[in-house]
């Protein structure tokens, strides 16, 4: 007897097939709608939630929760509130979270203006090689 569509989700062909056990174990374990909503619900609850883009003197002192990210405009110094304490300098563009020990900085934007662009790279000489390369003598 051949398998048609109709009939390959049916107990008679399953166990024909020796599958009916692992059809059966399959159904069982499958997580009902409610289990797999609020899974869901509890992994997404951790992740960063954007909020906006504020100058730094318009961060929010009170009335965070842990996720809340925010663009900062402008260059700002940390303060205690931080996570990696008070003094350090970050530029226009940083993003910060809320987490449970404080605000995290997350990213800045970082000048490479002062960096060499491949192609401005050139080939040297073994002469030039030469003169850069010097070992100091004792």
């Amino acid at each position: 007897m051949g398998t048609t569509q109709e009939n390959i989700g049916t107990s008679k062909y399953l166990d024909k097939t020796g599958l009916s056990q692992v059809w059966t174990n399959a159904l069982d374990n499958f997580a009902s709608k409610k289990e797999l909503t609020d899974t869901v619900a509890q992994a997404v609850s951790g992740v960063y939630k954007f909020i906006g883009s504020v100058n730094f003197s318009e961060l929010p002192t009170e009335g965070m929760k842990a996720g809340y990210t925010y663009n900062i405009k402008d260059e700002f110094e940390t303060t205690e509130a931080f996570i990696d304490g008070s003094g350090k300098t970050y530029p226009a563009g940083t993003n910060v979270a809320y987490t449970e020990n404080g605000w995290d900085c997350l990213a800045g934007i970082f000048d490479f203006s002062n960096f060499m662009m491949k192609g401005d790279i050139r080939n040297i000489t073994s002469e030039e090689i030469d003169a850069i390369c010097v070992i100091p003598e004792e």
